[in-house]
């Protein structure tokens, strides 16, 4: 229960962050909807563990590794455009101060 209100609480932390800047909004959005997915697919999975008695865990293993290094992949890539975004208006920013 205290993890979740943890995360929670930096889940807003962020929303208000971001919500001063449409670029980070879009990112954030983007990565609720990688969650939400990586929720869904892993609810399946659950599912499919609990009920299904031939379900093969060899399978259900390589799967859940895939569908972890994708996501990580969509997180990483986000971190990366937002760095690259903040660099570049910096830079910009800068250059154009010394060019006024």
């Amino acid at each position: 229960l205290a993890l979740i209100l943890v995360i929670e609480v930096g889940r807003h932390k962020l929303d208000v962050w971001a919500s001063g800047n449409p670029f980070f909004k879009t990112v954030l959005e983007l990565m609720y909807r990688e969650l939400t997915t990586l929720g869904m697919v892993e609810c399946v999975i659950y599912l499919l563990h609990k009920y299904w008695e031939d379900f093969d865990l060899n399978y259900e293993v390589v799967f859940i590794d895939i569908h972890f290094m994708l996501f990580y992949t969509a997180v990483i890539n986000a971190v990366q455009s937002s760095l690259v975004r903040v660099l570049t208006t910096r830079l910009t920013n800068k250059q154009w101060t010394m060019t006024e």
